[in-house]
């Protein structure tokens, strides 16, 4: 049985979600209200924790609870300390103004934040992934335009990584998912770089997330579906995402 319980009070055009290990749901209010809002578990109403002047396209808490916006609209990524007594974030990487230089972001979507509280982007615009070193505001390119590794992004709209810290793209332009993998990148899903409706194909993927078993949920925005990519292992003992009609090796 699936059990369906709506979050609506007071929201409009939500767009960012952002799920807590204590079952902590933050939200982004910001189209109208200005706001990113928090339910508690077993509560029905919301406060606001986080005041923004645009929308998140991605929202994440790292492990210290600081809360972090992702937005493309002022070309920054923005913190807040849930700890501390305040609603107003700072910014802690981009400058206000879109640009391809290390310190600056051309509408970035999806973030992450590992451990050592070092920050993932998404840079859609300007195509490519950056890395900021917790505390540095110049990023290093991972991925995509600049980058040492000559791996052509088209759009990549989010990042993720698992737990060995491989990185996982959405590569939106491209219709794929690629992941790192030693010193380079391969694609494992929607790797004919073509859009399409078939169980193997995706068009202008969004987000994704990772299950509890490895396998992968993705966002497929233009196809109005969620597609499940299933990690299982081959023959040979070696890890592959399966879909229907799609197989690709994952060392």
């Amino acid at each position: 049985m699936i059990l369906n319980e709506s979050i609506s009070q007071n929201l409009i055009n939500p767009w960012s979600i952002f799920v807590t290990d204590d079952d902590e749901i933050i939200v982004g209010n910001e189209h109208a209200n200005g706001r990113v809002d928090k339910w508690t578990f077993n509560k029905t109403k919301n406060e606001p924790i986080m005041f923004v002047n645009s929308s998140c396209a991605d929202l994440f808490v790292d492990i210290m609870n600081n809360l972090y916006c992702s937005s493309p609209d002022e070309d920054r990524v923005f913190k807040l300390e849930l700890n501390k007594n305040n609603t107003i974030p700072v910014s802690i990487a981009g400058t206000g103004c879109p640009g391809p230089v290390a310190n600056m972001l051309d509408h970035p979507h999806g973030i992450f934040v590992d451990e050592s509280l070092n920050l993932f982007v998404a840079d859609t615009d300007n195509n490519r992934i950056q890395y900021f070193k917790s505390g540095e505001i110049y990023a290093t390119t991972l991925a995509g335009f600049g980058a040492s590794v000559v791996f052509i992004l088209n759009r990549p709209t989010d990042i993720v990584l698992d737990g060995d810290g491989n990185l996982f793209i959405v590569d939106s332009g491209n219709h794929r998912i690629i992941r790192s993998i030693l010193n380079t990148f391969e694609c494992i899903f929607g790797c004919s770089g073509n859009s399409g409706t078939s169980a193997s194909q995706l068009h202008h993927p969004q987000t994704m997330a990772f299950d509890k078993n490895g396998n992968i949920f993705v966002t497929d925005l233009s196809n109005h579906r969620i597609q499940k990519v299933i990690l299982t292992r081959n023959l040979c003992g070696m890890y592959i995402f399966i879909s229907e009609m799609n197989r690709h090796v994952v060392s």
